[in-house]
Protein backbone atom coordinates (compact mmCIF):
# COMPACT_ATOMS: atom_id res chain seq x y z
CA UNK A 1 0.00 0.00 0.00
CA UNK A 2 1.03 3.62 -0.43
CA UNK A 3 1.62 5.32 2.92
CA UNK A 4 0.28 8.87 3.26
CA UNK A 5 2.10 9.86 6.44
CA UNK A 6 5.57 11.27 6.79
CA UNK A 7 7.63 12.15 9.86
CA UNK A 8 10.89 14.08 9.52
CA UNK A 9 11.04 13.20 5.83
CA UNK A 10 10.62 9.46 6.43
CA UNK A 11 7.55 7.42 5.52
CA UNK A 12 5.18 6.71 8.39
CA UNK A 13 5.54 3.04 7.54
CA UNK A 14 8.82 3.08 9.47
CA UNK A 15 7.33 4.85 12.49
CA UNK A 16 4.39 2.44 12.69
CA UNK A 17 6.64 -0.59 12.39
CA UNK A 18 8.81 0.75 15.20
CA UNK A 19 5.79 1.56 17.37
CA UNK A 20 4.39 -1.95 17.04
CA UNK A 21 7.79 -3.55 17.55
CA UNK A 22 8.15 -1.62 20.79
CA UNK A 23 4.61 -1.79 22.16
CA UNK A 24 2.94 -4.56 20.14
CA UNK A 25 2.13 -6.91 18.69
CA UNK A 26 -1.40 -5.75 17.95
CA UNK A 27 -3.80 -7.99 19.89
CA UNK A 28 -7.49 -8.58 19.16
CA UNK A 29 -6.73 -7.24 15.71
CA UNK A 30 -9.57 -6.37 13.34
CA UNK A 31 -9.42 -5.06 9.80
CA UNK A 32 -10.99 -1.68 9.14
CA UNK A 33 -13.34 -1.40 6.13
CA UNK A 34 -12.12 1.13 3.60
CA UNK A 35 -15.40 3.03 3.68
CA UNK A 36 -14.88 3.71 7.38
CA UNK A 37 -11.35 4.91 6.69
CA UNK A 38 -12.38 7.13 3.78
CA UNK A 39 -14.88 8.93 6.01
CA UNK A 40 -12.04 10.01 8.32
CA UNK A 41 -9.51 11.25 5.77
CA UNK A 42 -8.78 14.88 6.57
CA UNK A 43 -10.24 14.58 10.07
CA UNK A 44 -7.35 12.67 11.67
CA UNK A 45 -3.60 12.53 10.96
CA UNK A 46 -2.48 10.48 7.97
CA UNK A 47 -0.48 8.34 10.39
CA UNK A 48 -3.74 7.01 11.80
CA UNK A 49 -5.14 6.42 8.31
CA UNK A 50 -2.01 4.38 7.51
CA UNK A 51 -2.29 2.46 10.78
CA UNK A 52 -5.87 1.49 10.02
CA UNK A 53 -5.04 0.37 6.49
CA UNK A 54 -1.83 -1.50 7.26
CA UNK A 55 -2.52 -2.89 10.73
CA UNK A 56 -6.22 -2.48 11.52
CA UNK A 57 -7.37 -1.77 15.06
CA UNK A 58 -6.71 -3.67 18.26
CA UNK A 59 -4.70 -3.35 21.44
CA UNK A 60 -1.05 -2.60 22.16
CA UNK A 61 0.87 -2.02 25.41
CA UNK A 62 -0.22 -5.35 26.92
CA UNK A 63 -3.87 -4.56 26.10
CA UNK A 64 -3.60 -1.26 27.92
CA UNK A 65 -4.24 0.91 24.85
CA UNK A 66 -7.00 0.10 22.37
CA UNK A 67 -7.45 1.74 18.97
CA UNK A 68 -11.11 2.53 18.36
CA UNK A 69 -12.84 1.21 15.25
CA UNK A 70 -13.59 4.37 13.26
CA UNK A 71 -17.24 5.29 13.13
CA UNK A 72 -18.36 3.23 16.13
CA UNK A 73 -18.11 6.09 18.64
CA UNK A 74 -19.56 8.86 16.46
CA UNK A 75 -22.65 9.17 18.65
CA UNK A 76 -20.58 9.42 21.83
CA UNK A 77 -18.32 12.06 20.27
CA UNK A 78 -21.35 14.12 19.35
CA UNK A 79 -22.82 13.91 22.84
CA UNK A 80 -19.52 14.84 24.48
CA UNK A 81 -18.31 17.62 22.23
CA UNK A 82 -21.08 19.01 20.00
CA UNK A 83 -21.74 22.68 20.60
CA UNK A 84 -18.34 23.26 22.13
CA UNK A 85 -16.58 26.30 20.62
CA UNK A 86 -13.20 24.55 20.47
CA UNK A 87 -14.01 20.84 20.15
CA UNK A 88 -17.45 20.60 18.62
CA UNK A 89 -17.92 18.93 15.26
CA UNK A 90 -14.32 17.98 14.54
CA UNK A 91 -13.12 15.79 17.43
CA UNK A 92 -12.58 12.07 16.85
CA UNK A 93 -11.87 9.45 19.53
CA UNK A 94 -8.68 7.72 18.41
CA UNK A 95 -7.93 5.30 21.24
CA UNK A 96 -8.85 4.49 24.83
CA UNK A 97 -7.10 3.08 27.85
CA UNK A 98 -8.13 -0.22 29.42
CA UNK A 99 -10.02 1.67 32.15
CA UNK A 100 -11.72 4.22 29.94
CA UNK A 101 -9.44 7.23 29.53
CA UNK A 102 -9.61 8.68 26.01
CA UNK A 103 -7.14 9.93 23.43
CA UNK A 104 -9.02 11.97 20.82
CA UNK A 105 -7.94 14.18 17.95
CA UNK A 106 -9.29 17.62 17.14
CA UNK A 107 -8.76 18.98 13.62
CA UNK A 108 -7.87 22.46 14.91
CA UNK A 109 -6.01 21.77 18.14
CA UNK A 110 -4.60 18.24 17.92
CA UNK A 111 -4.58 15.76 20.83
CA UNK A 112 -7.42 15.77 23.36
CA UNK A 113 -7.14 13.76 26.58
CA UNK A 114 -10.30 12.87 28.52
CA UNK A 115 -10.42 11.31 32.01
CA UNK A 116 -14.07 10.31 32.46
CA UNK A 117 -13.81 9.46 36.18
CA UNK A 118 -12.82 13.01 37.12
CA UNK A 119 -14.46 14.63 34.10
CA UNK A 120 -11.17 16.29 33.09
CA UNK A 121 -10.40 17.33 29.50
CA UNK A 122 -6.96 18.52 28.39
CA UNK A 123 -6.22 20.15 25.03
CA UNK A 124 -2.58 21.31 25.16
CA UNK A 125 -2.60 22.65 21.60
CA UNK A 126 -5.47 24.99 22.44
CA UNK A 127 -3.30 26.89 24.91
CA UNK A 128 0.16 26.46 23.36
CA UNK A 129 -0.31 26.12 19.60
CA UNK A 130 3.26 27.22 18.88
CA UNK A 131 4.57 24.12 20.64
CA UNK A 132 2.68 21.70 18.42
CA UNK A 133 4.48 19.32 16.08
CA UNK A 134 3.19 18.41 12.60
CA UNK A 135 0.11 16.23 12.96
CA UNK A 136 1.71 12.85 12.19
CA UNK A 137 4.64 13.49 14.50
CA UNK A 138 2.42 14.78 17.28
CA UNK A 139 0.10 11.79 17.21
CA UNK A 140 3.10 9.44 17.22
CA UNK A 141 4.55 11.28 20.22
CA UNK A 142 1.35 10.78 22.20
CA UNK A 143 1.09 7.11 21.28
CA UNK A 144 4.69 6.57 22.41
CA UNK A 145 4.74 8.79 25.48
CA UNK A 146 1.36 8.28 27.17
CA UNK A 147 1.91 8.09 30.92
CA UNK A 148 1.17 4.64 32.47
CA UNK A 149 -1.63 6.27 34.46
CA UNK A 150 -3.48 6.77 31.17
CA UNK A 151 -4.20 3.04 31.11
CA UNK A 152 -5.20 2.82 34.78
CA UNK A 153 -7.43 4.39 37.41
CA UNK A 154 -6.98 4.78 41.16
CA UNK A 155 -9.42 3.82 43.89
CA UNK A 156 -10.56 6.06 46.75
CA UNK A 157 -7.34 5.20 48.60
CA UNK A 158 -5.29 6.46 45.63
CA UNK A 159 -4.13 2.92 44.79
CA UNK A 160 -3.90 1.82 41.17
CA UNK A 161 -6.54 -0.69 40.15
CA UNK A 162 -5.78 -2.13 36.72
CA UNK A 163 -3.73 -5.16 37.76
CA UNK A 164 -6.20 -6.00 40.54
CA UNK A 165 -9.10 -5.63 38.12
CA UNK A 166 -7.39 -7.92 35.62
CA UNK A 167 -7.05 -10.56 38.33
CA UNK A 168 -10.73 -10.27 39.20
CA UNK A 169 -12.45 -9.87 35.83
CA UNK A 170 -12.20 -11.48 32.41
CA UNK A 171 -9.71 -10.19 29.84
CA UNK A 172 -10.97 -7.38 27.62
CA UNK A 173 -12.08 -8.16 24.10
CA UNK A 174 -12.34 -5.78 21.19
CA UNK A 175 -14.73 -2.93 21.98
CA UNK A 176 -14.70 -3.50 25.75
CA UNK A 177 -13.37 -1.52 28.70
CA UNK A 178 -13.02 -1.90 32.46
CA UNK A 179 -15.69 0.61 33.45
CA UNK A 180 -15.86 2.27 36.86
CA UNK A 181 -19.46 2.80 38.00
CA UNK A 182 -21.41 4.82 38.89
CA UNK A 183 -20.11 7.56 36.65
CA UNK A 184 -21.73 10.10 38.98
CA UNK A 185 -20.89 10.58 42.64
CA UNK A 186 -17.56 8.72 42.90
CA UNK A 187 -15.52 11.66 44.13
CA UNK A 188 -15.67 11.92 47.90
CA UNK A 189 -16.97 8.35 48.32
CA UNK A 190 -15.27 5.03 48.99
CA UNK A 191 -14.82 2.93 45.85
CA UNK A 192 -12.51 0.28 44.47
CA UNK A 193 -12.25 -2.74 42.21
CA UNK A 194 -15.70 -3.87 43.32
CA UNK A 195 -17.09 -0.90 41.38
CA UNK A 196 -15.47 -2.00 38.10
CA UNK A 197 -17.19 -4.12 35.45
CA UNK A 198 -16.43 -5.20 31.90
CA UNK A 199 -18.62 -3.11 29.60
CA UNK A 200 -18.82 -2.05 25.98
CA UNK A 201 -16.82 1.12 25.48
CA UNK A 202 -19.70 2.77 23.62
CA UNK A 203 -22.12 2.03 26.48
CA UNK A 204 -19.71 3.26 29.15
CA UNK A 205 -18.92 6.48 27.31
CA UNK A 206 -22.62 6.98 26.62
CA UNK A 207 -23.21 6.89 30.37
CA UNK A 208 -20.36 9.33 30.89
CA UNK A 209 -21.69 11.70 28.23
CA UNK A 210 -25.13 11.63 29.86
CA UNK A 211 -24.17 11.69 33.54
CA UNK A 212 -20.87 13.55 33.80
CA UNK A 213 -19.98 17.19 33.34
CA UNK A 214 -16.66 17.42 31.50
CA UNK A 215 -14.40 20.33 32.47
CA UNK A 216 -11.53 21.85 30.48
CA UNK A 217 -8.22 22.08 32.36
CA UNK A 218 -4.74 23.25 31.46
CA UNK A 219 -2.57 21.45 34.00
CA UNK A 220 0.70 22.46 32.39
CA UNK A 221 -0.35 26.09 32.48
CA UNK A 222 -1.64 25.64 36.06
CA UNK A 223 -5.10 26.77 35.05
CA UNK A 224 -7.93 24.55 36.33
CA UNK A 225 -11.70 24.48 35.89
CA UNK A 226 -11.56 26.75 32.87
CA UNK A 227 -15.03 25.94 31.59
CA UNK A 228 -17.48 23.15 30.81
CA UNK A 229 -17.15 21.16 27.60
CA UNK A 230 -20.12 21.25 25.22
CA UNK A 231 -22.83 23.81 24.76
CA UNK A 232 -22.49 24.73 28.44
CA UNK A 233 -18.99 25.98 27.69
CA UNK A 234 -20.07 28.78 25.44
Amino acid sequence: MEFLSEIDGVSGEVALATLLAEYGPMEERRSVPEERIAAQIGRVPNLLIDLWRAHGVGAIRDRGLWFAMPGTLDGVEARMFDGDPDLGGDTTIVAYGAMGNLLAWNMRHGPVLVVPVGGAVQVPGLFRPSERLPDDAELLRYLRELHPFFFDQVDSENEQMLERVRGRLSALRAGQVYALYPVQGLLGTSYGVENVAVDEIADYLGAVATGKVLILHDYEGQSLNIREIGEGGR
